[in-house]
C-alpha cells in the first residue's frame, strides 16, 4: 500500500464473549470446565491465541497482536493505519468478526482485511459468489498465514521459526484470601 515495509494488525474477535448459557465465558477453560464449582479453589485462566503470535513472528514485518480486545481498543489500534488486518475466525464469533471488518472499512479504508483460521474453511466456496462477504473482507486465507502474507507482499515465504508465545497462566484468586 505504498510503504516499503507494510504493517500488520492481527486479532481475535472482540470481546466480551457471550457465555452461551454457561456461568463463565467459554474461553476460560479453568473457570468454566477444569475447576468449575471448586469455590475458592476455582482457578481463572486466560486463553492465548498462539497462532496469532506465531504468525506475527514469522512474517518479517512490523506486527501488532490483539487478544480478545474490546471494540474501543480495536478501533484505537486500527486508527494507527495498518496495511493489513488479519483476524482469526471461529464460527461462533463470525457476526462480531464481520462487524470488525466493517469497522476496518470505515476507519481505515486502505487496510486490507484477511479472514483466517479454522473458521474460514466453510467460507472458501462461497467467498467469490457472495457479494456481502466480499464487501466485508478482501481475502480469505484457508491455510498458512505466513505464506499468504508473503505472497500478498510479492515476497518469498520466510523460513518458519518457533518464537515465544505468551505463557498460559491462571490466577489463583483464593491465595490472597488464604494469606490474609
Amino acid at each position: 500500500m505504498g510503504k516499503a515495509t507494510p504493517t500488520v494488525l492481527l486479532s481475535s474477535a472482540c470481546g466480551p464473549f457471550d457465555t452461551y448459557g454457561f456461568d463463565e465465558p467459554l474461553f476460560d477453560v479453568q473457570t468454566n470446565r477444569l475447576t468449575k464449582g471448586q469455590d475458592i479453589f476455582t482457578a481463572r485462566g486466560h486463553f492465548h491465541f498462539p497462532p496469532l503470535h506465531t504468525l506475527a513472528q514469522n512474517i518479517g514485518v512490523p506486527c501488532t497482536v490483539l487478544e480478545m480486545p474490546t471494540f474501543e481498543t480495536f478501533e484505537e489500534e486500527l486508527k494507527k493505519g495498518y496495511d493489513y488486518f488479519g483476524v482469526t475466525c471461529n464460527i461462533v464469533h463470525m457476526d462480531t468478526i464481520f462487524k470488525m471488518c466493517r469497522r476496518v472499512r470505515e476507519l481505515s479504508p486502505k487496510t486490507e482485511s484477511i479472514l483466517g483460521g479454522y473458521g474460514v474453511q466453510c467460507l472458501g466456496d462461497v467467498f467469490h459468489s457472495d457479494s456481502e462477504l466480499k464487501d466485508v473482507a478482501d481475502h480469505i486465507c484457508p491455510g498458512d498465514g505466513g505464506r499468504f502474507i508473503s505472497v500478498r507482499r510479492g515476497q518469498p515465504p520466510l523460513p518458519r521459526t518457533l518464537g515465544s508465545v505468551p505463557s498460559c497462566c491462571s490466577t489463583m484468586h483464593f491465595l490472597p484470601r488464604l494469606l490474609s
